[in-house]
């Protein structure tokens, strides 16, 4: 690949992308100053498809930027990438191969065994967060970089695959700090337990209090059906923070008890738009002030549009410098962490 970046590994570095969002990984590659690897899709009359090079890959350190839909176009995808990595790794063997996925990894949420109806019917659900990472090794994968983790322990969890959690918390601080110029009277919110440490490390780096809500959800129904907050938010502007933001009605159950609370505008701030269903209606409804969103899931034109007649003031974080970044350093040796110099 031409490239007039400065890399010190002396393999060449090779990026593809695979999926649907063909911009976030053609923004990566502006940022690196190289192309994104040319690939092709072989359909047949049965239905059967897969993607490969077109490119010799032999001895490259390869990146795929692979992104996944939501509902059934979410598990061609996932077939898509398999295949696509399958024909990676036969074409060359000793290639080190790194997936990315930048939306929400599939099961992430199912991390652990959920609480059964009672002590004596425990939960029989299966575990599956790291189906996906099992799949990816088995074809040929060598390491598996994700973004902001509902568990972050997930990365340790299964040992066959080597697995990096991207954090966009540097990203959001960044953003927040450019729409407020006072933070005296703002207060960070989390939208349950499970989001009280990464809102944490929001507030602590603003130097601002946090306050959580608690819900209580049936285990047989699966709905909430006690909602509090734990904090004063009375009079406070509040930036109401989650890692995923789907369906929206949980998210819309809380800001009704924080309304109920009298607090002032709320701003949300959600890492991964996946928007499943009536989100758009929900968060409309919910009089969110501002809504932040990355684009680590592609927000089609269809999706920005209805959300201009819903009157929501949408807001997105571009995270292509930060997987830019992540594969430079990554390239390079250098911790995911590590300052990178890629183009803004």
């Amino acid at each position: 690949m031409n490239d007039n970046h400065s890399f010190s590994n002396p393999y060449p570095l090779t990026l593809f992308a695979c999926g649907y969002n063909l911009q976030l990984a053609q923004s990566i590659a502006k940022k690196l100053k190289i192309s994104l690897g040319p690939t092709n899709v072989k359909t047949f009359p049965d239905g059967d498809f897969f993607r490969y090079q077109t490119v010799t890959v032999r001895d490259h350190n390869i990146f795929v930027v692979a992104q996944f839909r939501n509902g059934d176009d979410k598990y061609k995808d996932i077939f898509e990438a398999i295949t696509f990595i399958t024909s990676l790794r036969q074409a060359s063997p000793k290639s080190w191969i790194t997936v990315i996925i930048p939306s929400s990894l599939p099961f992430d949420r199912q991390d652990k065994k959920s609480a059964g109806p009672s002590v004596k019917e425990p939960s029989i659900e299966p575990v599956l967060s790291q189906s996906l990472p099992i799949l990816f090794k088995a074809v040929g994968a060598d390491h598996l970089v994700v973004v902001k983790l509902h568990n972050p322990a997930s990365c340790t969890n299964f040992p066959m695959i080597k697995m990096e959690d991207v954090d966009t918390t540097p990203s959001l601080i960044e953003h927040i700090r450019s729409k407020f110029t006072d933070f005296k009277n703002i207060k960070m919110v989390a939208s349950d337990f499970g989001a009280g440490k990464s809102t944490g490390q929001i507030a602590k780096e603003l130097e601002i209090p946090v306050a959580i809500i608690h819900k209580d959800r049936n285990p047989q129904t699966g709905k909430i059906e006690i909602m509090d907050v734990i904090g004063k938010v009375n009079g406070f502007t509040l930036i109401l923070f989650d890692d995923i933001l789907d369906t929206a009605n949980t998210i819309s159950e809380g800001v009704i008890a924080l309304k109920e609370r009298n607090c002032g505008d709320i701003h949300g701030v959600f890492t991964h738009p996946v928007l499943s269903g009536n989100a758009l209606h929900k968060i409309s409804e919910a009089g969110f002030k501002s809504v932040t969103l990355t684009n680590s899931c592609l927000i089609s034109s269809n999706q920005i549009s209805l959300a201009k007649e819903l009157n929501i003031n949408l807001e997105i974080v571009d995270i292509s410098r930060l997987l830019a970044g992540t594969i430079y350093n990554l390239h390079n040796g250098y911790s995911i962490n590590s300052p990178y110099d890629v183009a803004e």
